[in-house]
């Protein structure tokens, strides 16, 4: 979460077998400007497209809305089927 002293904000979560970590610092205006890392079982994992300008008033939400947004954009690859590695399923199909 926000640390005043420095001026970031953290936040990480697991989702759907991928690890995403948020954080976010306060730019020279104040906002507050997120950064996302999603990683697949320990690869990074590239989101397309880039996240967004999603700067907020506060560390906390600005990591919020960074999280929700890689969640969609995960919800819109090919996730991994838990029973076998190597296989990939789609969620259209």
């Amino acid at each position: 979460m926000e640390n005043s002293r420095t001026k970031q904000a953290s936040l990480q979560a697991d989702y759907c077998g991928y690890f995403i970590s948020s954080t976010a610092q306060q730019n020279e205006s104040g906002a507050w400007v997120p950064r996302v890392e999603v990683t697949l079982r320990g690869r990074p994992i590239t989101l397309s497209p880039e996240c967004p300008n999603l700067a907020q008033p506060t560390g906390e939400e600005a990591v919020r809305k960074a999280l929700a947004w890689a969640r969609h954009r995960i919800d819109g690859r090919e996730l991994p089927v838990s029973d076998n590695r190597n296989r990939l399923l789609s969620k259209k199909q």
